[in-house]
């Protein structure tokens, strides 16, 4: 069991109430998290981390929002929201800004503008922060600085918006993130799910339920990527079906082909429609040698009759409202 480096956290200014660090006893078992699992040891905090000793700790909030921007990359307010809602917390839209400015404020996360033609802007954690959550044993197995490849805002805002359209139309039993997905194959070795998807949800449906794999193409991949991923969803014992949202349509006449064999296996549904409409939007799949369209929702509830080896996920997050 991973314990929590209170040497390396930091404390509040003044150990107060509503303060995440050691010098607040109550706070210390009832507020901050410790995790069953100790992180990789690559990302384990070090004493030179840039989480300096004496400066300014993190309200609960804030600290829970972090860990939000922790475990889905890119976020915009509505994104962050969504989640917190998710988890029984209720934040409105400006107390959620204020959140976001306080952490970027304070140098454990950064802003930047998303260039939508709106003045609307998505948030990510940084090192600073990865430390923060790493020094509390809220780190997961795998490396989460989406600062890396800044090019990785649009995915990750893609995927975050699949997540918030799902959650509109059917009740949501869990998501997984990218970072929650990569976090649980790790540990899980060789009973992990068959591939690191950009997402995997479970939704409660009239027929069952359904654990879907989400995989948001913006471009199109090598032959031998889809080679490889048709390999490896051969042997998935735990998704019904895995979905490619499509940010073109043009793009399902070359990445199609690549999965005719796989049936309903993976269905290709057109990312702009599914904003729009949700499972009601229009869903492509192979049966045989036909290339069949149906409704989403249909197609689901049909693929939820089928057994399929129970999931547990491992690195959810955990929120409270006080």
């Amino acid at each position: 069991m991973a314990e929590n480096n209170n040497e390396v956290a930091m404390s509040g200014a003044s150990g107060g109430e509503g303060t995440i660090g050691p010098g607040n006893p109550v706070l210390e078992t009832s507020v901050v998290p410790v995790g069953q699992y100790a992180p990789d040891t690559r990302l384990t905090i070090e004493a030179r981390s840039p989480v300096q000793k004496g400066a300014v700790g993190l309200t609960m909030r804030e600290y829970h929002l972090l860990k939000i921007l922790n475990s889905y990359g890119w976020c915009t307010t509505e994104t962050v929201m969504c989640v917190a809602n998710f988890h029984k917390v209720t934040w409105k839209k400006r107390y959620a800004n204020q959140l976001l400015s306080n952490l970027t404020t304070m140098g454990f996360a950064v802003a930047m503008k998303i260039h939508d033609g709106t003045k609307a802007c998505a948030y990510a954690i940084n090192d600073r922060g990865l430390a923060y959550i790493r020094a509390w044993g809220d780190g997961f197995w795998c490396d989460t600085n989406t600062l890396k490849d800044p090019a990785s805002m649009a995915h990750f805002l893609g995927i975050n918006n699949i997540m918030t359209r799902f959650m509109k139309s059917e009740h949501v039993n869990f998501w997984l993130s990218d970072m929650q997905v990569r976090s649980d194959n790790s540990m899980l070795g060789r009973s992990s799910l068959a591939k690191d998807y950009d997402s995997v949800v479970e939704l409660a449906l009239s027929t069952g339920a359904i654990r879907i794999g989400v995989e948001y193409e913006r471009i199109q991949k090598s032959s031998d990527r889809y080679l490889d991923t048709c390999s490896k969803l051969l042997s998935e014992r735990y998704l019904h079906a895995v979905i490619y949202f499509l940010e073109s349509p043009q793009l399902i006449v070359s990445i199609a082909p690549h999965f005719k064999k796989m049936g309903t296996a993976v269905c290709f549904v057109d990312y702009k429609q599914f904003m729009s409409l949700g499972l009601d939007a229009d869903v492509k799949y192979w049966s045989g040698n036909d290339f069949c369209e149906a409704v989403l929702r249909d197609l689901l509830q049909h693929l939820a009759t089928k057994q399929k080896s129970p999931y547990t996920p491992i690195h959810q997050i955990e929120l409270q409202s006080d």
